[in-house]
């Protein structure tokens, strides 16, 4: 979270949006029964990965891409996330 003191703005796995974290927070908040919240973790990083590619990870203030810029992870997070 950036009001934490342990957060980074580009700290790989300090601050970045990571696609295989998300899938498993989407995937055990459903399992939770939360889906309401899952679903609405899903549709932000569709919406990420819609306006910013499919990076190795994202800015978590603005979305933008960050490192390698074609990472198949992204896309297949992208692809079971937005296929529900």
């Amino acid at each position: 979270e950036p009001g934490d003191a342990r957060y980074q703005a580009d700290g790989y796995w300090r601050g970045s949006i990571w696609a295989p974290t998300t899938v498993l927070l989407a995937d055990g908040l459903a399992r939770c029964g939360r889906r309401d919240l899952a679903r609405r973790v899903a549709a932000a990083f569709c919406a990420t990965c819609l306006r910013s590619g499919f990076a190795e990870c994202y800015d978590a203030g603005s979305g933008a891409g960050q490192r390698d810029g074609a990472y198949t992870w992204a896309a297949s997070g992208f692809l079971l996330l937005a296929s529900g």
